[in-house]
């Protein structure tokens, strides 16, 4: 069995899953962005994705908002912070933009991920650091 971080990235045009297979993911408008958003309201270093360790997981990822706004779920209701650190657990949804995305972690074999899931890596030449403050 083999660990997969998984977020489902969807919008008007359809959805895309993404193999979330590096450390550091940024989620912008800039083509160069690990995950490239295509709407004007998105900065270009809107938000980040770091892998973590979790007690009790090996690891997760954390969203930290960036440049702009990230809406999220909270109790059922939608919240929208500029100051967004949030540890993902699976099942969580956020929104940038337009787009939604839901994070998930799965657990199987190679095969199984193979068969359920046609997930795009992220191309590591594709993720460069952000040029924006984190707070941590």
């Amino acid at each position: 069995m083999k660990e997969y971080h998984l977020l489902k990235v969807e919008n008007e045009a359809g959805f895309k899953t993404y193999h979330l297979n590096t450390s550091t993911i940024i989620i912008g408008r800039d083509t160069l962005s690990g995950i490239s958003v295509e709407d004007e309201t998105v900065m270009p270093h809107h938000a980040v994705l770091r892998r973590v360790p979790v007690i009790g997981f090996r690891d997760s990822f954390v969203i930290i908002a960036g440049a702009g706004k990230v809406t999220t779920k909270e109790n059922g209701a939608w919240v929208e912070s500029k100051q967004l650190h949030k540890t993902l657990v699976t099942g969580d949804v956020f929104q940038i933009g337009a787009t939604r995305f839901s994070y998930m972690i799965a657990f199987m074999s190679e095969e199984d991920y193979g068969q359920y899931f046609n997930a795009q890596p992220i191309v590591l030449n594709q993720v460069k650091e952000p040029k924006m403050a984190l707070q941590s």
